[in-house]
């Protein structure tokens, strides 16, 4: 087995511990790289920018191998930046995030329905209780390949993920290989101004973590050199993409059943005018939730700033919920515009929130994954179609905050992880339940908060003051 390790802050870590008959080369030392591959294949790498192919000239000729590989079906593992080479390799692209952000701890992931076949994950548990830390990272855009392993949560912390580019190359964007000591590196590079209290919270966060993320990163390394044992090519070819779809009566039923599981449109404006109100107190600089308040018209955005977004605008009679999933398969970015059938029906009044700057949208490209609208009081939507023999997503998983069946303590809780808080659902009553907003109840979210900011802050999201 060959493994290349791409950068010195990056080596093999773990897995030449695991897999210890491979040989390693170090482009960066100055060892020559093979002209093709025939041996099965791990690539290292973090998901640092250093310049790319400018600092590191060595990457050109690694996507390059990994292109080889993939063509010829040989056996190959691409960890963090290899992941971000493979995706490059393979004719996908890179996306850099809107906030950088550093978060060490345990991140979820579970196999996707492919996954479930897949001959490397499938010999993994369903359900990773850890894999290991994260970062608002660049994010690996792989074209064509099948997701085997995704988030079991989303949120702005990291984006984990393992895809499969052709038969038998995976991309795994966290780093299951990292020992202690590279962790602790890479915090450095990631916030080398760091006091030293965060730097010693840092370190106890990830010795806590850290034997989790061992055995989950053994697993995988044993599960990859068991494909290799039998040679450098699956002996078997792996399962192809899950093509089977759902019929369009059960789009429409999925539909059905999350606009059911809503507040009612008005009720949806006022929670989220609530949650602009709270955010704000909770982060007044990165909040998720905003909302503007002009005249008849109410635009309230969340947005965890990784890419992933979802709006309630409010014009009066009428109502716009729009969502955008940038890792769904019904985006415009992989469809090429928005999912046939999603905007069907779309009242004339809100088209112009259909595809408006407000948004980022680009002409003729909206970023919407999933749509709703009401005119009477009750949520609508459109018939969505097949497209390429796929169904579409139903992309709701961001939609918790405006759910029925959501409670201030299940807010809370979501609060707290997300800006690491301790805020309890008697802290958020008063203003979910639309209590005209007072010094005393905002200070009861936030000691420090700066009264005439948070007032302004009201006020344009349209919430009542005292």
């Amino acid at each position: 087995m060959l493994f290349i390790e791409t950068e010195p802050h990056a080596p093999a870590g773990r897995f030449a511990e695991w897999i210890p008959d491979a040989t390693i080369v170090r482009p960066f030392a100055g060892d020559p790289l093979p002209d093709r591959v025939t041996e099965p294949l791990i690539v290292f790498g973090t998901e640092l920018d250093r310049g790319g192919d400018e600092a590191m000239p060595w990457l050109p000729q690694v996507r390059a191998l990994l292109a080889q590989a993939v063509a010829d079906s040989i056996l190959t593992l691409a960890i963090g930046l290899g992941a971000h080479q493979l995706a490059l390799a393979t004719g996908g692209t890179i996306k850099a995030p809107k906030t950088e952000r550093t978060v060490f701890g345990n991140v979820l992931v579970v196999r996707t329905p492919d996954g479930e076949t897949d001959p490397l994950v499938s010999q993994m548990p369903a359900d990773w209780s850890s894999v290991g830390a994260g970062w608002a990272e660049l994010e690996a855009k792989p074209k064509g390949a099948v997701q085997v392993v995704r988030p079991q949560s989303k949120s702005k912390a990291s984006r984990p993920q393992i895809f499969r580019a052709g038969t038998s190359a995976w991309g795994v964007t966290f780093h299951p290989e990292a020992t202690i000591p590279d962790f602790l590196t890479w915090g450095t590079v990631f916030a080398p101004d760091a006091s030293e209290s965060s730097v010693s919270l840092r370190t106890t966060v990830i010795n806590a973590f850290y034997p989790t993320l061992a055995k989950y990163g053994q697993q995988l390394a044993e599960a990859f050199a068991a494909l290799a044992d039998n040679g450098p090519r699956l002996t078997s070819p792996a399962p192809e993409a899950n093509t089977e779809v759902e019929s369009a009566a059960e789009i429409t039923v999925a539909l059905d059943t999350l606009a059911a599981e809503l507040l009612a449109p008005e009720a949806a404006l006022d929670r989220m005018r609530a949650l602009a109100v709270i955010e704000f107190l909770c982060d007044p600089e990165w909040p998720r939730v905003t909302c503007t308040t002009t005249g008849d018209t109410t635009v309230a955005q969340w947005d965890n700033g990784g890419g992933d977004s979802f709006a309630v605008v409010g014009t009066g009679a009428e109502t716009l919920l729009r969502a955008f999933d940038h890792e769904s398969a019904t985006s415009p970015a992989e469809v090429g515009a928005v999912w046939p059938g999603l905007l069907d029906g779309l009242p004339a009044a809100l088209a112009p929130w259909s595809e408006s700057p407000e948004f980022d949208d680009e002409p003729g490209e909206p970023f919407i994954t999933l749509a709703l609208w009401s005119t009477d009081g009750t949520w609508q939507h459109g018939t969505p179609r097949l497209h390429d023999g796929q169904a579409p997503t139903v992309t709701d998983w961001m939609l918790g905050p405006i759910r029925s069946a959501s409670t201030p303590r299940d807010l809370a809780d979501d609060l707290n992880r997300y800006y690491d808080l301790d805020l309890t659902a008697r802290h958020l009553t008063p203003i979910l339940g639309g209590r005209p907003l007072t010094e005393q109840i905002a200070r009861k979210i936030n000691p420090d908060a700066d009264w005439d900011e948070v007032r302004a802050a009201a006020e344009k999201a349209g919430y009542p003051i005292a």
